[in-house]
């Protein structure tokens, strides 16, 4: 059991780490989510959902993940207005999810409207 709890602190740590971009995006809100099977075996499939927001970077859109309930929340308070979001990128995108990385912030007006917990 000391094994298991000490390798899934180590995976949460090295994940932690390679997560280290941040940069900050200027956009309007795109509402975005990904169907993609969830299994590492490839005889399985676990249909999962991504949300988040896409953003584009001036060479493609890249996805970012954010939980569905304050995703949804701030679909109609920010509308299209121009905000802020910061971003954290991971070092390969997650899984099939395509995710490019995790919105830690958002803000409209200077005003946070959003930061991840």
């Amino acid at each position: 059991m000391k094994h298991i709890l000490a390798s899934i602190l180590i995976v949460f740590a090295l994940n932690a780490f390679a997560q280290t971009k941040r940069q900050i995006f200027k956009t309007k809100f795109e509402l975005a989510h990904v169907t993609y099977n969830g299994s590492d075996n490839p005889n399985e499939c676990w249909e999962s959902v991504a949300w988040g927001i896409y953003i584009n970077d001036g060479g493609g859109k890249l996805f970012f993940g954010m939980p569905y309930k304050p995703l949804h929340e701030l679909k109609d308070k920010v509308g299209d207005a121009e905000m802020e979001v910061e971003v954290i990128f991971h070092e390969e995108p997650y899984l099939d999810s395509g995710e490019d990385g995790d919105v830690t912030c958002i803000k409209l007006n200077g005003v946070v409207i959003y930061k991840r917990e």
